[in-house]
C-alpha cells in the first residue's frame, strides 16, 4: 500500500500542505501517522481530497462537502451490508442446492445398486430355467 507525506499529498491534489490539514480537521478525517506522528496519507485519501477540491472549485462549501462525504460513507456501508447479505443468501442457497444434489447423488447410486441387483437376479433366474 503507498504511503504518501503531506507534501506529496498536496502535489497530488493541487493545493497547499496547510489546506489538507485545514480539510482534514473540518472534515473530521481521520489521516494516518507514522511513528514519528507525521501524517501520512493513502489512495484512498488523496482521492477523497481530490472530490473535496473539486467539490470546493464548484462552490460547495465545507459543511455540505462534509454532509455528502457522511452520505457517501453511509451509502457505502449500507451498500456493503446488502453485499454482504446478498452473499450469505447465494451461500446458503449454494449450500442447500449442493446439500440437495448430494441426495440425489446417492438416490441415484441405491438406485443404480436395485437395479443391478434385479438384472442379476433376472439372470440366474434365466439361467435356472433355460437348465
Amino acid at each position: 500500500m503507498s504511503r504518501y507525506m503531506i507534501s506529496e499529498a498536496a502535489r497530488m491534489v493541487d493545493v497547499e500542505a496547510h489546506v489538507l490539514r485545514y480539510w482534514e480537521g473540518e472534515l473530521e478525517m481521520d489521516i494516518a501517522r507514522n511513528e514519528m506522528g507525521h501524517r501520512y496519507y493513502t489512495r484512498e485519501n488523496i482521492e477523497c481530497f481530490r472530490r473535496v477540491h473539486e467539490m470546493k472549485e464548484n462552490g460547495y462549501g465545507l459543511k455540505a462537502i462534509k454532509m455528502l462525504l457522511q452520505n457517501q460513507k453511509t451509502d457505502s456501508l449500507q451498500e456493503n451490508k446488502t453485499v454482504i447479505q446478498e452473499d450469505e443468501q447465494n451461500r446458503e442457497e449454494n449450500l442447500r442446492t449442493l446439500k440437495k444434489e448430494k441426495e440425489d447423488e446417492a438416490r441415484y447410486q441405491r438406485f443404480d445398486e436395485l437395479l443391478r441387483l434385479r438384472q442379476s437376479k433376472n439372470r440366474r433366474l434365466c439361467s435356472q430355467k433355460q437348465r
